[in-house]
């Protein structure tokens, strides 16, 4: 992201903003502070990680998390943000088999995310049980 944001012109500006739902109006140096305000929500610390959580329904969520944390502690933050009850929640990540081909593989919820092949910006499909 570290884009320097003064070189563009205010109609730029103006368009990054409405791109990224932020407010739009004002002048150059308040739609800059904006931009760079939003850019510090997605730097991430040693260790960190966003992961998407994508629904059956099309959704995508995204979780910043610890790499040393585990599948359990996202259920946890996926129940937290959208009120599903922790036992209900199924996490599937895709992997390559043994043959090349991409499968689906249900989670282990003791597991953390690196020993699962689970990295940066990786996605994993939500279930619910019902």
């Amino acid at each position: 992201m570290d884009q320097d944001y003064s070189k563009l012109k205010y109609l730029d500006l103006k368009k990054l903003c409405r791109e990224r739902d932020l407010e739009s109006v004002g002048k150059k140096v308040e739609l800059i502070k904006r931009l760079e305000e939003d850019d510090e929500k997605y730097k991430l610390e040693d260790g960190e990680m966003f992961i998407f959580v994508k629904t059956l329904f099309g959704s995508v969520y995204t979780f910043r998390m610890l790499k040393e944390q585990t599948i359990m502690d996202l259920k946890k933050e996926i129940s937290s943000k959208l009120n599903y009850k922790i036992e209900k929640i199924r996490l599937h990540s895709h992997q390559f088999d043994a043959n090349g081909q991409l499968t689906t593989v249900p989670t282990d919820d003791n597991k953390n995310f690196v020993e699962q092949g689970i990295y940066n910006e990786s996605t994993l499909l939500l279930h619910l049980r019902f």
